[in-house]
C-alpha cells in the first residue's frame, strides 16, 4: 500500500515509520506518523485518514488479539 498523501501529491515522500508492534508470527507492523499541516498545526488530513498512520495501530492490535 503505497502513502496517499504521496500520490496526491501533498507530500514529497512518506512520513517517519514507525514498527508499533510485532504480529503472532513475529513481523513488524510498520505506521507512518504523517504529516502536520503548518496552517492549523494538526495531521494533515489525508494523514488522518489513511490505516497506516501510527494513529490507528491500537485498533489493529486490538483486531489481533480478538479484542473489541
Amino acid at each position: 500500500m503505497s502513502c496517499r498523501a504521496v500520490s496526491k501529491r501533498e507530500v514529497e515522500r512518506r512520513g517517519k515509520p514507525s514498527i508499533e508492534f510485532y504480529d503472532h508470527n513475529g513481523k513488524p507492523m510498520y505506521y507512518c506518523y504523517g504529516w502536520i499541516d503548518c496552517v492549523t498545526e494538526d495531521l494533515k488530513e489525508t494523514c488522518s485518514l489513511c490505516r497506516q498512520n501510527v494513529i490507528y495501530a491500537q485498533e489493529d492490535l486490538d483486531k489481533i488479539n480478538g479484542i473489541k
